[in-house]
């Protein structure tokens, strides 16, 4: 187990946390550990490997290498192959049998908990086209029936005893952000840098029995990532996408109930919205508010705009508004965040936001970390589970891998690692997220997406929490997906490590090559919640 171990984490090291696409066309420029290579010149050959890598189904390690991007019309295809080799009755006992290497791997890089969140079910929805200059995702391309319009093939030598191999190839057809080279997310290892995008025919895929038919895009969806932030300290939350910023302040710290009339206790968050405000460039700001479903509709918009009235009000004693100009607007209880079914959801839909379209400015980190209560350690001891936890089903220990600035972007590696014998096929790894990591969840994303992934752990800098960046994935149910693996929750053998790679929106303020910043799952103050699984790993050192 240990040499399993071992090893996975010094490939991630090697390759400081990422791997870079070597583009040479000699097998010799890789390094065979899947790290960056000293490759020159641009692979121009569609069948040429430009990374290695590797992966665990269960204790089969299975061998990862990518081809170029095929750029194909206003289409991009993706091509990896898959290898692996072992005792036929390991293969068996495992259900990693031989012919379904693919099917194994469709289960893994696809997400989790489709049927249930937000019925999106398309294989391969975790694999992601990473565009870290230009802040955008493109996710898998769907035809009519909203399936991924891509091809698998099997054509490893299957055998009923003694050694197997097994090998298939999986191709996928995505949008094209019209760039020359692309990150590739694949779940389960770290990203992949720098793949060449080239114009070429599209390889054929062996022993398929179709192949890629890019006449059957419906929809290839291209999003931007979306900033999503929460202050500890104080009950506010911040969103960002295309440019325009939204902090949300709970009603329930501004007014009483069905009241417009500022509480005294209000005063802290109106500062701190204040300074959120004036860190950014003057211009607009709008303010608008919003309630949930008790009383009627009409008098529920009436209080929302008397409630963004006063909190206009507010603000301007403490703004210079020539600098920034104050509109206010109130949608009652139109566009809810939650579902008003439940008292919770209520108080999250009771809010007043504040929209801002102008930039930020250099920002400086000036409150302290909040107290926490939940399992806590240092990147260098990580962070153990017993198994005792509410919501955790076996004991493991949780590492950093690596923490570096791509692009602007912050990208942690961490590995996680069951302590336990448990090779039954059944328990996953995914109980450190048990669904309830945020206080709100965005359009699209719901508890069992966030249970089957590891969106909800965050960077914490200060008192400020910021979660792996979002996107909206397309697809008929319009879903929206963390930038991380969104299939925790498939089998892990005990003993075998498993690589959670989490990547994050560009420009949190105090996150930057050669700082320190923490990791956490889970939330103290304000928006605290009960939840025995919440961790803190502190002293995170963010590489180049």
């Amino acid at each position: 187990m240990t040499a399993l171990r071992r090893r996975t984490l010094l490939a991630v090291l090697l390759a400081g946390g990422t791997m870079t696409a070597c583009t040479e066309q000699d097998d010799s420029a890789t390094d065979g550990t899947g790290g960056a290579s000293d490759g020159g010149g641009e692979a121009a050959d569609p069948g040429a490997v430009v990374a290695e890598s590797s992966f665990f189904l269960r204790h089969t390690e299975v061998a990862v290498r990518l081809h170029p991007i095929v750029r194909s019309g206003e289409h991009l295809v993706l091509t990896v192959d898959l290898t692996a080799e072992g005792d036929a009755a390991e293969f068996e006992d495992q259900y990693v049998v031989g012919g379904t290497l693919t099917g194994e791997a469709t289960s893994a890089w696809s997400d989790g908990w489709g049927s249930a969140s937000g019925g999106d079910t398309r294989d391969f929805l975790g694999v992601r086209l990473v565009d870290l200059a230009g802040d955008q995702v493109a996710s898998t391309a769907v035809d009519a029936e909203g399936e991924t319009v891509g091809v698998r093939a099997d054509n490893g030598e299957t055998a009923d005893s003694g050694t197997q191999a097994l090998a298939g190839t999986v191709q996928i057809a995505f949008a094209d952000p019209g760039t020359d080279a692309l990150a590739v997310y694949l779940p389960k290892l770290p990203l992949v840098i720098d793949v060449p995008v080239i114009e070429a025919d599209v390889p054929a895929v062996e022993g398929a029995e179709e192949q890629l038919d890019l006449s059957a895009i419906e929809e290839a969806p291209l999003e931007p990532m979306l900033l999503m932030s929460q202050d500890l300290a104080e009950p506010l939350r911040e969103t960002r996408e295309l440019g325009a910023t939204t902090v949300a302040i709970s009603s329930d710290v501004l007014f009483d109930s069905s009241s417009a009339d500022l509480d005294r206790k209000a005063k802290s968050a109106l500062d701190e919205a204040a300074q959120r405000i004036e860190s950014h460039e003057p211009g607009p700001v709008t303010v608008i508010g919003h309630t949930d479903s008790v009383d009627s509709d009409a008098s529920n918009l009436t209080l929302s705009k008397e409630r963004a009235a006063a909190v206009a009000t507010a603000l301007e004693k403490r703004l210079d508004t020539s600098d920034y100009e104050l509109s206010t607007d109130g949608k009652g209880e139109a566009e809810p965040i939650a579902s008003n079914d439940t008292e919770g959801g209520k108080a999250l839909n009771r809010r007043v936001e504040i929209v801002l379209e102008t930039p930020l400015r250099e920002e400086e980190v000036t409150r302290e970390m909040p107290e926490f209560e939940g399992r806590a350690g240092t990147a260098a001891e990580g962070v153990r589970f017993d198994g005792s936890e509410q919501w955790v089903l076996r004991p493991f220990d949780l590492q950093l891998g690596a923490a570096r600035m791509l692009e602007d972007h912050l990208v942690v590696t961490l590995e996680v690692t069951p302590r336990d014998e448990d090779r039954s096929g059944v328990t996953g790894i995914g109980q450190f997220d048990d669904g309830i990591g945020m206080p709100t969840e965005p359009d699209g994303v719901s508890t069992y997406t966030l249970l089957a992934s590891s969106g909800a752990v965050g960077v914490l800098v200060g008192s400020v929490l910021t979660y792996p960046a979002f996107h909206r994935a397309g697809g008929p149910s319009e879903t929206t997906r963390p930038l991380t693996d969104l299939s925790l929750n498939t089998a892990a053998d005990g003993g075998v490590p498993r690589i959670l790679e989490l990547v994050f929106p560009r420009d949190i303020a105090g996150v930057e090559a050669g700082a320190e910043v923490a990791l956490q799952y889970g939330t103290t103050g304000p928006l605290a919640f009960a939840n025995e699984s919440t961790w803190r790993m502190t002293e995170v050192p963010i590489g180049a």
